[in-house]
């Protein structure tokens, strides 16, 4: 598609974020800077449609408090897939935006890629600035070192944000209160598959610390706490990746760290 004569349909993708230090669920950062730039190429922010796959969790009144005036709730197992979820609510959809990954522990970041693929569009990845050109969608794309790209596609496709793009949303409890969610009929996707090849436990130990035991002898070690002495590792910066590794398992085994 080359060019709409009419507003361009934009979806947004939220999930549920953990704060970093106590866990907290709450909105997630990735996906608020996503809400933002389709914020800033919509016309008015009752166009852009914000869905979340899952449940409803007290992090979802964040958005609300955010700016967002209807979230729709699209019923989830814990386990199911959210790109078949998803797929069928947003095919309809000329932009869909979506943080590069979510913040619930060991996200992939796949997500992004898997519903452009099973929608048959293009994917913008990275985005830090967006903006719509005649049926384009143009985007500041992150590149590492601090440089940058401008790439474009042709609507419908799918930008995925990068974390570093700007956060212009205000909170306000006001929004909160005024907002409100609905949820919409589950589809097929929504069930949980029948087997899992994961299984959830809670940790019941701290991993241990690899650490070398001292071979002196005791008038050295009452030495070393009456004295300043450096202690200082050896930084191998040298060599190729087979001689690196190498040297890592010679001192593993001189140390008795391991047994083969």
């Amino acid at each position: 598609m080359t060019a709409i004569d009419r507003p361009p349909r934009i979806a947004v993708l939220v999930s549920e974020g953990r704060h970093p230090v106590s866990g907290v669920p709450r909105w997630s950062r990735n996906d608020a800077r996503a809400l933002g730039l389709a914020y800033s190429v919509a016309a008015s922010r009752a166009d852009v449609r914000v869905l979340h796959a899952g449940r409803e969790s007290a992090a979802m009144l964040d958005y609300l408090a955010l700016g967002v005036t209807n979230l729709q709730i699209v019923p989830a197992a814990e386990n199911a897939d959210v790109v078949d979820v998803l797929a069928d609510h947003v095919r309809d959809a000329d932009l869909i935006l979506c943080g590069l990954r979510a913040e619930g522990g060991e996200d992939s970041g796949m997500v992004p890629y898997l519903l452009a693929e099973r929608l048959a569009v293009p994917l913008l990845p990275g985005a830090l600035g967006l903006a719509l050109d005649r049926g384009h969608a143009v985007i500041e794309q992150f590149l590492p070192k601090g440089r940058r790209r401008r790439i474009e596609a042709s609507l419908p496709c799918v930008v995925s944000v990068h974390p570093m793009a700007p956060l212009n949303l205000k909170y306000a409890y006001a929004g909160m209160l005024s907002g409100r969610i609905s949820e919409l009929p589950s589809g097929p996707g929504s069930a949980a598959p029948g087997d899992s090849p994961w299984t959830v436990s809670p940790i019941d130990a701290r991993p241990v610390r690899l650490a070398a035991r001292e071979k002196r002898s005791g008038h050295a070690r009452m030495l070393s706490a009456t004295t300043t002495e450096s202690r200082a590792g050896v930084v191998v910066d040298q060599g190729s990746a087979q001689e690196k590794a190498a040297a890592v398992i010679t001192y593993l085994r001189k140390h008795g760290l391991i047994d083969y």
